[in-house]
């Protein structure tokens, strides 16, 4: 069986393996939801993290928490042994509160520093952050962060990636040399080196590249004295790059890295947190209409692109898939349709699609709803799109997609 449950002590259980379509439709015929709900599937974790595992053995994911912040899930990646990529004071506080070994499971994954986010790094004694310049070193120095262990992080970025970090992160070659004499100069110890391809990446062979490129640094670091011995590789996977990706990281350890002692960790936080989640809107607007002689219907949702939809506005590559909820619905004949959010603004567009003949009040679910959606979701326009009810499922394999 499945338990459902939320925050407030209400539970529901069901037979496990149910689809999307049919827990939403429990779920609903349970009880009656003010708001949008979010379906957070936490057993699902431990399957992703076997995934992981079986193409990636070597390497332990540290979860870039800033892709879903969500309580329940640093727990349970607490308890699986996840470390986490942090970069702000609450992020520590929050996989801190969960219970988290901050010197062992924590990489400070931001290359500049706040003095808030340093005295958080001095008082939680986290062992491990990055950076990327020498105006970087001399901040921490002057702090005074003697136990800090620095991680160099370079310039390597996969082009094509659906969101680049372009030109914001990572020392260029030609700073490297100054990089490491300040180092010296200053008392500081690096310990290895870092990398961050970019965010949904297309040419996996990226990595390899990257991977290369850490090779050098880390012969140069060792040529000044320092004991180089970590290496983050950053993240970028979804579950239809990982394997390709994969590879290419396989590759570039084997042979760039296999007759080393080192730690390799990396930070994913779209291939973990994207499928795990579902979400539920209902209908709160429709409009029919003829253009060019074709039938075309426009439907609002209760939700859109400044809530839960955010991720759209980043990643092009994404197509939500409407599910149409309610006994013998989804088998019916499908026109032209438009899914649009609550708000004023013109851009608030969710899909285009051809979709079942659906009515005023009938709900919407959507799957792989997991990644940057709730962290970046806002109540614009006085709508509120970013208090989604949050309903947990915990036991394993209970959502089939």
């Amino acid at each position: 069986m499945s338990k459902i449950v939320d925050q407030e002590g209400w539970s529901l259980e069901l037979e496990a393996n149910k689809s999307t379509k049919e827990i939403f439709e429990a779920i609903l015929e349970s009880r009656n939801f003010e708001n949008n709900i979010s379906l957070y599937d936490i057993a699902k974790l431990g399957l992703v993290l076997e995934k992981w595992y079986q193409l990636l053995p070597s390497i332990r994911p540290f979860y870039a928490v800033k892709c879903n912040p969500d309580p329940f899930v640093v727990s349970r990646m607490v308890s699986l042994g996840i470390g986490f990529d942090c970069a702000s004071k609450h992020e520590l506080e929050l996989v801190k509160s969960s219970n988290a070994n901050i010197e062992n499971d924590v990489i400070f994954a931001q290359t500049i520093k706040s003095n808030r986010d340093l005295a958080a790094i001095s008082n939680l004694s986290v062992k491990y952050a990055t950076f990327d310049c020498v105006e970087e070193l001399r901040k921490i120095a002057n702090f005074g962060l003697p136990n800090l262990k620095l991680v160099l992080r370079i310039f390597e970025i996969d082009e094509k990636a659906i969101l680049s970090f372009r030109h914001k992160f990572g020392a260029i070659k030609t700073d490297w040399v100054n990089i490491f004499e300040e180092a010296v100069k200053l008392g500081i110890d690096i310990a290895g080196v870092s990398f961050n391809v970019g965010s949904r990446v297309k040419d996996t062979n990226a990595y390899f590249r990257a991977i290369r490129a850490a090779d050098e640094v880390w012969n140069l670091g060792e040529q000044y004295g320092f004991n180089m011995h970590l290496l983050d590789i950053g993240g970028g996977f979804t579950f239809q790059n990982f394997e390709n990706a994969a590879e290419e990281i396989n590759r570039g350890i084997n042979q760039y890295f296999s007759e080393r002692k080192v730690q390799i960790i990396s930070e994913p936080g779209i291939f973990f947190a994207e499928t795990i989640v579902s979400s539920c809107f209902s209908i709160v607007g429709k409009r029919s209409r003829i253009i060019n002689g074709e039938n075309k219907v426009d439907y609002f949702l209760s939700d859109g692109l400044i809530g839960t939809f955010s991720s759209l506005r980043f990643y092009s590559d994404i197509i939500p898939k409407p599910i149409l909820l309610g006994r013998n619905r989804g088998e019916g004949q499908k026109v032209l349709s438009t899914l649009y959010g609550p708000t004023c603004n013109g851009l608030d567009k969710i899909v285009e699609c051809e979709f079942e003949d659906a009515e005023i009040g009938d709900m919407v679910a959507f799957e792989n709803m997991g990644a940057y959606n709730q962290a970046l979701a806002t109540d614009f326009n006085g709508i509120p799109m970013a208090s989604n009810t949050k309903l947990y499922i915990f036991e394993q394999d209970s959502v089939t997609n």
